[in-house]
């Protein structure tokens, strides 16, 4: 096998995917990231079958960005203080007196690992820099649609699997899959800023919430970097400026873009949702709990006539 020269390239190894058996680069600025606003729930199927791997995340309002909650933590406040020393201070009063419900718990917060117990915090609502995604596109499009009846449009964001983690897929994409010869590990350029990757971790605690909504995280590798930031740099610092595409691409946009923002108008979420009833998924599905039975409140069906 011939081993891959690649210190012609730049520090980022440029990855690449095969096009109508053309190579082609996945990440040309006019196809790496781009928006599509759908039309039926039939435009949303090519993403449910095909064999490209995404993560999704669904958002109500198509107008809010990428930010982790610890982002808007500072954004509302407006404050100017080291974020490594804030997430420090929280983890530190979370250890504290958390501890206090060990019993409740079942674990003692004193024994986790650090993105454990960021993970328990994220679930509780506290402020992180965790971002929630799940596997499934549908659960992304619950999310997104759910008791969502003022936004103009709702969002789900696909971001593609090989993005991330990318010392490791960079590899394996240049190669197309094949095992790697021996010195190619050796050829290849320095490692990159793991501190501005985008990195996921699933909590250990595998609890029914998180096994049904097929969820994980997604963060950088730094407090101080913004989710956004990071991910342009996992991107190839490409900016995060969305190219919007006609629906009839939809297929081809699959298979050419490592991020896609789908845009879901307001007058199609009722066929979604009915499309998501039939598929099993309900409030008290994905959140089997005293939460999830409450909200599920909001899925009784309303008839204005009677």
């Amino acid at each position: 096998m011939k081993i891959v020269d690649l210190t012609k390239y730049s520090s980022r190894i440029p990855r690449t995917i095969v096009y109508r058996g053309k190579e082609e680069s996945l990440f040309d600025k006019d196809k790496i990231i781009n928006q599509i606003i759908v039309e039926s729930v039939d435009d949303i199927l090519p993403f449910i079958t095909t064999d490209i791997k995404y993560s999704f995340r669904g958002q109500s309002s198509s107008e809010w960005l990428l930010k982790s909650s610890i982002e808007r933590f500072f954004n509302d406040r407006d404050i100017v203080i080291s974020h490594s020393h804030f997430e420090n201070s929280i983890l530190a009063k979370y250890r504290t007196e958390f501890s206090t419900f060990s019993n409740i718990l079942g674990y003692d917060p004193n024994t986790q690992s650090t993105l454990d117990a960021l993970a328990d915090i994220q679930h509780y609502g506290g402020p992180t820099r965790l971002l929630d995604w799940t596997s499934s596109l549908n659960i992304a499009l619950f999310f997104a649609t759910f008791n969502n009846y003022k936004n103009a449009y709702a969002a789900v964001f696909c971001l593609r699997n090989l993005v991330l983690n990318a010392s490791t897929f960079d590899i394996r994409e240049m190669l197309k899959g094949q095992p790697m010869s021996p010195g190619v590990a050796e050829s290849l350029p320095p490692s990159e800023d793991k501190s501005k990757l985008l990195h996921t971790y699933s909590s250990t605690r595998q609890n029914d919430r998180v096994k049904n909504q097929q969820g994980f995280f997604i963060y950088p590798g730094s407090v101080e970097v913004s989710f956004e930031d990071a991910l342009s740099y996992s991107l190839d610092d490409i900016p995060i400026k969305y190219y919007s595409l006609n629906r009839l691409s939809i297929s081809e946009t699959i298979v050419r873009s490592g991020l896609i923002k789908i845009l879901i108008p307001k007058a199609i979420m009722p066929e979604i949702r009915r499309y998501l009833t039939n598929s099993g998924l309900s409030m008290r599905i994905l959140f089997p709990d005293y939460y999830g039975a409450i909200q599920s409140l909001y899925e009784i069906p309303v008839n204005p006539f009677q």
